[in-house]
């Protein structure tokens, strides 16, 4: 059984169709996909509210996305995270195993953030930067560069 139905319920983002999907079994709406490569149709994973995701951006396994986030380019969000709260996650990003991000979060370029990590309250991440190991990132926090905070 499909988990999910995209609608005929459609908006403009900055030139991209996207289309509104809805939960089959609760029958109620989720977020915004470009199309089905976006969101699995495996496993738990889903997207919820007015959350995006678009390009050749994948949301997988379990991970959880609400609360106006954006997620595009090529990012990855896997494993069992969750994203919220006006996080925008863009380029060639990954994100996996139990990673929670929220609160104005923006994560881009070549950036990892796995192993537990948490990343909140308008932190940045970019260029090829990496937060892993329980790591916590927050407070308006900038890490970019090669650096790497476990």
């Amino acid at each position: 059984m499909k988990k999910y139905k995209i609608t005929s319920e459609t908006k403009e983002y900055n030139g991209v169709t996207l289309y509104r999907i809805r939960r089959v079994y609760t029958d109620s709406p989720g977020g915004w996909i470009e199309n089905e490569s976006n969101l699995s149709r495996d496993d738990n994973c889903f997207i919820f509210d007015n959350v995006m995701v678009f390009g050749n951006a994948k949301v997988t396994d379990n991970a959880i996305i609400r609360n106006n986030v954006k997620i595009y380019g090529n990012a990855i969000v896997k494993g069992n995270s969750k994203v919220k709260d006006n996080a925008e996650i863009y380029g060639n990003v990954l994100v996996e195993d139990n990673v929670t991000i929220s609160d104005d979060v923006v994560i881009y370029d070549n950036a990892v953030i796995k192993d537990n990590a948490r990343i909140s309250d308008d932190a940045v991440i970019y260029d090829n930067a990496v937060i892993k190991d329980n790591a916590k990132v927050s407070e308006y926090a900038i890490v970019r560069g090669d650096a790497i905070v476990e």
